[in-house]
This record gives structure tokens, sequence and C-alpha cells, in this order.
């Protein structure tokens, strides 16, 4: 039996004689079944394969070596095999393909992009459309504004009978044209796109953005009208239709199409203000005080005073006095402490229930007065004697106020505690820890409460950060089903709906926000809708300003012209005052941003919010992953890390943080620094959600 270095210098001979198939023999003697240690010799196998003509034999084994390396996460010589491969069988497009998935998943964009774009034109010559348009996804993937790319899946979907993607392809496209205002390439796509089926919304939603942008206000009302007869409550095409009759002035039109928006969706607050506009023009103060109330009280609710005085000065810019606006404001200024804002008002009001003899509310405001003034005596003393008159002695008005006081502690206490089992319910066990914290330092004795925070100690919160506002939203969807009704500061929508409300109907997520300025999700096939309400506020304050200039040049009574001023000097004040902070609602407002991808609204909500120092955790993590998504690594960065430091060392959120961390490292390029953290983890837990997948993607990159 000839020993190993004899067969290889037989083997060597035959190379040199030109003897290759003989020389195969001697070499196959020599392979062992190791798949290591057989690497060499089939290399050189492969050679001869190539030499001898037997090129079907030299893929088997060039490919065997290359599936070898890729286990290996040794790519580069993996990716020089495959070149070998394509050489040599240049027909075979699943290695051409194969060749491409591995320049791309180390990064060369264009090499990966070259072998994409041949295989796909490869495809299309060999009517193999489906191969086809898996590889243009793959080039998309790439550059998701490769039009040449788009067109072609395009043209490939229609081909095959595939309307909805040909039209969504078509819209991606002249979204991409729109968005770099090329206006003219956009339009022969959507018309492309509307003739494969006439009333797919986003196309109609596309083509008339192009035709507002075009300044062709009769094409888009022709093109509203035709949206309308099919679908006539379809809220894009009213709200467009709306605002053109608003801008003409045909406000009668206009008014029954907003009132129609309305009785559709509650919750439209641009929409409530241009219809508040017009009842004002009307004289239909009652019914604007009504549509603003709502975002009024939101408004206070948020402390936000001065974008709710700009909306009730709308009002009193129609020159009457309405009492509930005044009560409104003098609230406002009261809470805030503007305390001659609040006099100014309060004499207002005092007047009007002085001429129609209201001696209870006469009596209401002279309280609130001697309570904002007690060093003005001429408060107090007409108090005094209208107490005397009314037959009110100061001892009943106490027994009465300690009622009404423990009345409320009482609703407080019941609320509270139904929104802990609401937190708990959703496993958002911080949440509700924080509550019954609280509530047990005003509740000391409440049995109850000490119960759920013992309850509370064997409750584990474990899900992701991206399962948080899908929790939240729950929890806020029950709070405003079990306490909606019978609440003094809701607004009941249904009376400006012209449809009586369906008892079956359930609470979607724009019912839950309707009285805030914010809506955070669409219903389903429409595109979300964001209202900034801090331009249109400006937009309300330059309204304002242009009726005081008109109070001026025609002459206003003793009483508007104080109030007017008011109304001028809180403009100045806007931005300048830090109002108090509700922490747990601007937590929770954050993660409502956060899910709709307002990334610099959330984190400036999140970083009012980690005043809480129980928050700072959760509003860090929060600020870190905006940042995140805006690219802004580096910020990311500072505050995951100040996230971890504050963290409890060796805890489970410890090490969740620190996945996070090393999440971003990768993301930022460091794949060392990256690994480090990963092996941190899987020490910890070795099955922790994906990390040994991202360890072995990491240790390719790194090879």
């Amino acid at each position: 039996m000839s020993s190993r270095k004899e067969t290889e210098a037989i083997a060597e001979k035959y190379v040199k004689r030109g003897k290759y198939r003989e020389a195969i023999k001697e070499y196959q003697k020599l392979l062992t079944g190791g798949e290591e240690q057989d690497i060499a010799i089939r290399n050189i196998l492969g050679d001869l394969y190539v030499k001898a003509d037997l090129v079907e034999r030299a893929v088997e084994e060039f490919l065997r070596i290359a599936q070898h390396y890729e286990q290996k996460n040794i790519y580069a010589k993996s990716i020089a095999l495959y070149k070998r491969i394509t050489r040599l069988k240049p027909e075979e497009l699943e290695y051409v393909e194969k060749l491409a998935d591995l320049f791309q998943g180390q990064g060369f964009i264009s090499e990966s992009r070259t072998e994409y774009l041949l295989l796909a034109e490869k495809y299309s010559q060999d009517e193999r459309p489906k191969d086809a348009i898996r590889v243009y996804h793959k080039l998309l993937e790439l550059d998701r504004e490769d039009i040449g790319s788009r067109l072609a899946l395009a043209d490939l979907y229609e081909s095959e009978g595939q309307v909805e993607q040909t039209i969504e392809e078509l819209n991606e496209l002249a979204e991409i044209m729109m968005a770099g205002e090329k206006y003219a390439e956009a339009k022969p796509l959507l018309d492309r796109a509307r003739d494969l089926q006439e009333d797919h919304s986003r196309t109609l939603s596309n083509l008339i953005d192009l035709l507002k942008i075009e300044k062709k206000d009769k094409e888009v009302l022709s093109l509203v009208k035709n949206i309308l007869k099919k679908d006539e409550e379809n809220i894009k095409a009213l709200k467009i239709y709306g605002s053109l009759l608003y801008a003409k002035n045909d406000f009668k039109s206009a008014e029954k199409i907003f009132a129609k928006i309305l009785s559709l969706r509650p919750g439209e607050i641009n929409t409530r203000v241009r219809l508040g506009k017009i009842y004002i023009l009307e004289k239909k103060i009652d019914e604007t005080f009504a549509l603003f109330d709502p975002i009024v009280d939101s408004f206070i609710q948020k402390k936000k005073g001065d974008k709710a005085i700009s909306l009730l000065g709308l009002i009193m810019g129609a020159k009457i006095i309405h009492v509930p606006t005044l009560e409104k404001m003098a609230k406002i200024y009261k809470e805030s402490g503007q305390k001659e804002n609040f006099k100014v008002v309060s004499k207002i009001l005092l007047s009007e229930f002085r001429k129609n003899k209201q001696k209870d509310n006469i009596l209401d405001v002279l309280k609130s007065l001697v309570q904002m003034f007690p060093e003005e005596g001429t408060y107090y003393q007409e108090l005094k004697q209208l107490k005397q008159t009314l037959g009110i002695s100061d001892k009943e008005e106490a027994v009465d106020d300690s009622f009404e006081s423990r009345e409320k502690t009482e609703e407080t206490l019941e609320a509270s505690l139904t929104k802990a089992d609401l937190y708990i319910e959703q496993g958002l066990v911080r949440n509700a820890k924080r509550i019954l914290d609280n509530l047990i330092i005003n509740f000391p004795d409440e049995s109850r409460i000490k119960q759920k925070i013992e309850e509370l100690k064997n409750v584990y919160q474990d899900f992701d950060l991206d399962e948080i506002p899908e929790r939240v939203e729950k929890v806020v969807e029950k709070e405003s089903q079990l306490f909606s009704e019978g609440s003094e500061k809701d607004f009941d929508y249904s009376r400006q709906s012209e449809k009586p409300a369906r008892e079956k109907d359930t609470v979607s997520v724009a019912d839950i926000f309707a009285d805030t300025d914010i809506i955070p999700f669409s219903p389903a096939g429409e595109t979300s809708a964001y209202f900034d309400l801090a331009g249109r506020i400006d937009e309300e304050l330059s309204a304002m300003q242009d009726i005081l200039v008109l109070q001026k040049e025609k002459g206003i009574s003793t009483f508007e012209k104080p109030l007017s001023e008011i109304i001028a000097d809180f403009k100045k004040d806007i931005g300048k005052k830090m109002l108090e902070a509700n922490f747990e609602s601007r937590y929770n407002l954050g993660l409502a941003f956060l899910e709709q991808g307002l990334w610099d609204e959330a984190i400036d909500e999140m970083r009012m919010a980690s005043q809480d120092s129980s928050l700072a955790i959760d509003c860090y993590m929060v600020m870190s992953v905006c940042f995140r998504k805006k690219q802004d690594y580096n910020e990311a960065l500072i505050w995951i890390e100040k996230t971890l430091k504050i963290s409890e060392e060796g805890s489970a959120q410890a090490f969740s943080i620190k996945y996070e961390l090393a999440s971003l490292c990768e993301e930022m390029g460091d794949s060392l620094k990256a690994m480090q953290i990963f092996l941190d983890v899987k020490k910890w837990k070795s099955n922790y959600r994906d990390v040994n997948k991202r360890l072995k993607a990491l240790a390719k990159t790194i090879n």
C-alpha cells in the first residue's frame, strides 16, 4: 500500500505530463472523508476537473468548498469560489443569484447591484417573471428609490395580471417623483394607475395632492366630486371639498360639508375650528362654543392655557358678550395665576350677572375674587352683604364644602384603583405601582391599596419596548369606556352628529383621542393625518390680531377694550412660561407619538416625563429609540447609556437594555463592541431573544 507522499508524487507526475484524469484518480485516494482536512485536495481536484474538461465535476467540487467556507463565515473565499462557478456555468442563474446575495450580505452594494441587474434582465429574457420579480425586490432593498427597478417591477406585475401590485408600484414611483418635485413625471404614472382601477384610493389621493400642488383647483374639484359620487363619506375628499368652498367664501356650502365631516369623525380638529369660524360670522356663538369647548378642555388639562385662550379669543372677536366663554377664560386665568386678567374677565361677568339678577352666579364670582384678592375689601364687603341677603351663613357653607370634598375624594380613590387594575391587566406593572404608591400616601389606612401592592410583588413585567404603545392604547381605550359617561368634563360628540350613535360601536383609537389635538391612528385604508395645532394656533392668533385692529378702527365699548388687550398680551407670553408638568400624561403621550413615528415630539414629551425619577428609565429608553430612528446615533448612545447607568445591575431590565445597546453599536458599525455586549447577555441567558443569531452575524462581519 502506497504512502500519502508516494501517492502525491505519482499524482504530480501525471499532472506534469498532462494526464489529468490519471492524476484525479490518485488525488481521490487522498480524500479522508473529513471536511476540513479534504479542502486542499478538493481545491486541486476542482482545478484538475477544469483542465480535464469535466466542468460538471469541477462545479460540484467548488460548490462543496464554497458551502464549507460559508458555514465557517469565511465569506471572502466563498465569494471567490462562486465567481469561478459562475464563469464555468454562466447559464446556471441560481449560482449568479447566490453570488449577488453574498455580495449584498457583506456590504458590497455596487457589486451586488450589478449582479442582480444582470440576473433580473436574464430572468425576464428567459420568461421567468416570478424570478425576475423576486430579484427586483432585492434591488429595491438596496435602494427603495431605484426608479428603473420599480418601473420594471410594475411592468412585470401588469404582465402577470397582478393589478393591485402594479398600482402600488406606480404610486410608489409617483410619490418618489413628487417628493423630488418632478410633477410632470408623476402625472403619467398616476394616470396609468387610474386606467387600471379608476377608484383606487391611493391613486386618487396622490392625484389630488398633485393637482393641489399645481394649483389646478377646478380639476381638483371635479375629481373630488367624482370621488364623492361613488363614496359620499370619503373623509379626505370631503375635507378638500370643504376647504375649496371655504377658500371661495362659499360659507353656507362649506358649513354643510364641515358638519358632515364632524358627524362622521368628531375628532377632526381642523374642521371644528373652520366650522367655528363660519358660526362666528353667522353670530352662532353657542354653537361655536360647543365646537371649541372639547379642544379648550384638552388644552386646560395639558396646562396649555395660552392655546385655549387663543380659541376662546376667536369667539370674543364676534363682539358679543358670551358668558360661557368668559367663564372658561376666567377659569384659565385663575388656574394659571394671571390675577389681573382674571379680575378684568370677572368684572365683565359680574356686570352681566347683575344685569340679569343672577345672584348665585354673582356669589361664585365674588368668592373667587375674594380668594384671589383678599386685600381688596370691596369684594369682601359685597360678598358678605350678598350672603346676608341670601341667608347663607359661613358655617353652613363650610359643611357643604366638607361633604363635597369627601364625596370627590372617594370618587378619586375609586377611579385611581380602577386605573391601576387596567395597567395590571396589560402587564404594565411599573405604571400600576406608581399609582398605588401615590394612593397609599393619601389613604394610608385603605386595605384595598395595601392588598394590591402586595399582589404586585408577584407580577413580573416581561415584554419588549415595542409592545408598550399597544398596551398603553388598550388601557386608554378602557379608561375612555369606563370614565367617559357622566363626566362633566367629557364632551358628548353625539350632540354634534346628525346620525344617532350605535350602541354596539366599539371605541376606536381615533375616538379615544377625539377631544385632544392628537389623532395617532387613522382608519384602515387611509393615510395617517396629524394635526399641528401649534401652527394652527399661530393662525388663530393672527386672526385675533386682525379682529383687534378692526375693533380699534370701528370703536369699542368700555368693557371690550381691556379684554382685547388681555388677549393681545397673551400672545406675547406664549412660549415664555414654563407650565406645570403632568409626568404620566406626558409619558403616555410620548408613547403615542413614538408609535406614529413623530420622533421629535416623542423626545420632547419624554424629556418632561423623565423628571419623575420613577419614569426616568422608560423615558430615556424611548428617547434613545427615537434618536436611533432619526439616525442620530451619538445621541441615541448617550441616552441608552444613561438608561443602563440608572438600572439595577444584574437585573432582567439591565440585560434587556444591554441587548438594545449592543444592537445600537452594531448599527453604528462597532461590531466588536456589539459582540462583547451580546456575549455578556448570552452569559446571563443563552436563549435570550435572538442573541445567538446576532452573534453569528457579527462573527461573519468581523471575519
